[in-house]
């Protein structure tokens, strides 16, 4: 637990790393491509549990000993895993259906490998972009959320006292 609040502390300095311009506008950056990534996740997700699912079934019809996922649906995915990370262990697929197995193994390095991690690549490519191309208003951007999100710790009494005149940020851009 504690090396959870440990990750969870360090993580928690990106937060205040938007204080600072030139780190406000790479926060800004993750978050975007965190957002739009999401839906590529879930794609991504359902063929690990496809993959991981059909090369566990083919693994626990070996014979005892033989079997080269050493356990549930869960390892399939994690096996499946590895094999997109680079781990192309192949000495243990055992001595069933060897060569659907093999033929699993090349479609799923080609499709989650090469064209599930170069569309990852682009969408990464052009959630930069388009935040780069807003940098110095998603900077901005980052500095009044900052704001907003701490004036709760500003007593109402202390902030009337010297926004009374000025209550709201207005931002203007000219188009």
């Amino acid at each position: 637990m504690q090396s959870v609040i440990s990750l969870i502390l360090w993580l928690k300095m990106l937060y205040f790393l938007r204080i600072f311009k030139s780190t406000g506008y790479y926060i800004r950056t993750i978050v975007e491509v965190v957002k739009d990534m999401r839906y590529f996740l879930m794609m991504l997700l359902l063929t690990f549990i496809a993959f991981g699912d059909s090369l566990s079934q083919i693994s626990s019809s070996n014979p005892e000993g033989k079997d080269f996922i050493n356990g549930s649906f869960f390892t399939g995915i994690a096996f499946t895993y590895r094999m997109v990370l680079g781990d192309f262990d192949t000495n243990a697929f055992g001595e069933i259906a060897v060569g659907y197995v093999w033929i699993l193994f090349i479609l799923c390095t080609v499709f989650n490998m090469i064209i599930m991690m170069n569309l990852l690549v682009a969408i990464i490519s052009e959630s930069f972009a388009q935040v780069n191309s807003q940098s110095e208003q998603a900077g901005y951007q980052e500095q009044a959320d900052l704001i907003y999100e701490n004036s709760i710790l500003i007593p109402r009494e202390r902030q009337e006292l010297y926004c009374k005149d000025s209550k709201y940020l207005i931002v203007a851009i000219d188009k």
